[in-house]
């Protein structure tokens, strides 16, 4: 299944589930955009409690969460 990500207008194909998750969390560099999926049912569970919470019921299938990778951290610290 291949997944629109709206922080950088790509398309992306995640792994296969490995975890019975189906709510994928892509990590994406705003440096050099590298995407990472992570599929974790922990934290399925606490997004999906927190939106209830909100009074939300999750229909999506990703969240996307922008962040700085290793590899662009390791470059800057040598810099």
């Amino acid at each position: 299944m291949v997944k629109r990500l709206s922080a950088t207008n790509t398309f992306v194909v995640p792994p296969p589930c490995i975890t019975g998750s189906t709510h994928t969390v892509f990590l994406i560099c705003t440096h050099c955009g590298a995407v990472e999926a992570l599929e974790n049912l922990e934290l399925e569970r606490a997004l999906s409690a927190a939106a209830n919470g909100a009074g939300y019921d999750v229909t999506g299938e990703h969240t996307e969460v922008n962040g700085i990778c290793r590899g662009c951290r390791s470059w800057s610290a040598k810099k």
